[in-house]
């Protein structure tokens, strides 16, 4: 299920059209790094919530976004099925630990309750 959710992300990409990133391209290369490393390890269950979180349920859709942002916790706008993660963790743990307390919010939304 890894490759399956990674294969519908779409990586965000910085044109010259668009504002400033919030954040700097190391931190953005972080933090994506960091996302991956987290999908790739995850269980199956993880992995459901982490898309519940992102989208509101565990059908997988065509595309995933994810942005990186300067705030301090995950965020996800599941309309759009956009998820936003911090650009500030320097490390993977830290990273981990505020995605996974992000996504546990989730247990008792979209329908779950």
């Amino acid at each position: 299920m890894p490759e399956m959710i990674l294969d519908r992300v779409v990586w965000p990409r910085h044109d010259s059209s668009e504002s400033e990133p919030e954040c700097s391209i190391d931190q953005q290369c972080s933090a994506l790094a960091f996302f991956r490393q987290y999908v790739e390890k995850a269980n199956s269950e993880k992995l459901k919530d982490l898309l519940t979180f992102w989208v509101g349920w565990v059908i997988l859709p065509q595309h995933l976004y994810i942005e990186v942002t300067s705030g301090l916790l995950p965020k996800s706008r599941t309309c759009h099925e956009i998820l936003e993660v911090p650009g500030h963790h320097t490390s993977y743990q830290q990273f981990r630990k505020a995605l996974e307390g992000a996504v546990q919010t989730a247990d008792t939304g979209f329908g779950l309750i």
